[in-house]
């Protein structure tokens, strides 16, 4: 597809008049969260919505996958939305808040199923100047359980022998922390890894007016805190983006009572493979080398989570391109820093050339921050994102690298 005022004029007009659309789907699902795997109600909508534009869906065991043919059948472009919500009781006063007790969308995976929805009816009613195939992808499970949706998602493609077709897969997110409108870019890791550990210290319990005949487990907790926590400030390089956050620490049962056990756990994120490696190593050792000098001993488990997102930077380029072309320069920034939160979209990325965006959401009323139970945004941006989504597809016969 060329690049055209004409064209331009045309999609803008379309997607004007798809946004009323979007914003009730948006809103529909934000009324009915559901969580992890469990999207029953929210796929059923999509298929429901699929099936009416005519869209063929394809048979898969998670999530919704559907593809809109275009001129080559034999490459396509990978367009992914999450639909899970999290496990929060909604305080916000709106006609659409969430109806279900302790299940609200707080991070905006209702916007992001809802754009790729209205984009799928602008790709199909254009589908003769599609260059080749959009594979669309709703997932669930992005928040939680570990290691989320995507895995077993990807899994499927490649079982479909769909993964050779994919020249690139794109994803997107609302972010509160950016204005409205802007779109946002960056090539290389855009999101942490992350890992749970879950430490069990077993001491000696006794008397608390006789210490000397224990081992104190929480004591030793403390020390293996502490000093994890000196060897992430020590021995990791400042410019190497590392956390390791304790999450939970249990133990004892009464005040005159030398605690036998501790149980702590919390997660370490990474933006690069190799010292997330060797975290993990420390970490172990650590608990290990610390328990022995003060006579307890311990039971380490690991739990390995998502890996690091990456921006690949050759499809990157080209979003970072067709977002300057459709928004213009001013609208389009290079996010400053990738964040310490994690994001499944992170398996793709494993098999397919990926990128993903940030997309502006916040003004004046709304909140920073989100997973929080006000959480809300501006929905101003979802005629941004659905014209992003739909700009990545039209315009797909310009990525230039092979799958």
């Amino acid at each position: 597809m060329i690049w055209n005022e004409q064209t331009d004029k045309k999609l803008s007009e379309e997607i004007v008049s798809v946004i009323p659309e979007v914003q009730s789907i948006r809103r529909q699902i934000h009324m009915y969260p559901e969580t992890g795997y469990d999207t029953v109600r929210t796929m059923e909508l999509v298929r429901t919505k699929l099936r009416e534009l005519g869209i063929p869906i394809i048979e898969s065991k998670v999530g919704v996958i559907a593809r809109i043919p275009g001129s080559d059948h034999s490459r396509m472009i990978g367009l992914r939305a999450d639909m899970d919500a999290l496990p929060i009781q909604e305080e916000n006063q709106v006609g659409y808040a969430s109806r279900i007790p302790g299940k609200m969308h707080a991070c905006g995976h209702d916007a992001h199923t809802a754009m790729l929805l209205g984009a799928a009816r602008i790709l199909n009613d254009n589908r003769n100047a599609l260059p080749m195939d959009v594979l669309l992808i709703f997932q669930p499970a992005e928040e939680a359980p570990s290691p989320g949706g995507a895995k077993p998602m990807l899994k499927e493609l490649d079982e479909k022998g769909m993964l050779p077709q994919i020249v690139a897969m794109f994803g997107q997110h609302i972010m509160l922390d950016f204005d409205v409108g802007k779109v946002g870019w960056i090539a290389g890791p855009i999101a942490a890894s992350t890992d749970e550990f879950y430490l069990t210290i077993r001491g000696k319990g006794g008397h608390a007016g006789r210490p000397q005949r224990t081992i104190d487990a929480i004591s030793v907790g403390c020390k293996v805190v502490n000093n994890l926590e000196s060897y992430m400030s020590r021995r990791i390089d400042p410019m190497d983006s590392a956390v390791a956050s304790v999450g939970m620490f249990h133990s004892g049962q009464a005040i005159n009572v030398v605690a036998e056990t501790a149980e702590i756990s919390g997660t370490i994120r990474c933006l690069k493979e190799t010292t997330r490696e060797t975290v993990l190593k420390a970490l172990k050792q650590i608990a290990e080398k610390t328990c022995e000098t003060f006579g307890a001993v311990c039971e380490l488990k690991t739990i390995r989570g998502v890996p690091v997102t990456y921006n690949d930077p050759d499809i990157t380029e080209y979003i970072r391109t067709v977002a300057e072309h459709t928004f213009g320069a001013d609208s389009v920034f290079r996010i400053p820093t990738p964040m310490m939160g994690a994001e499944d979209f992170a398996w793709f990325g494993k098999k397919i050339p990926c990128s993903y965006a940030w997309l502006g959401c916040w003004s004046e009323g709304y909140p920073r921050v989100n997973h929080q139970p006000r959480f809300d945004f501006d929905e101003q941006v979802l005629p941004t994102g659905v014209r992003l989504l739909t700009a990545v597809a039209l315009h797909a016969d310009h990525i230039t690298k092979s799958p």
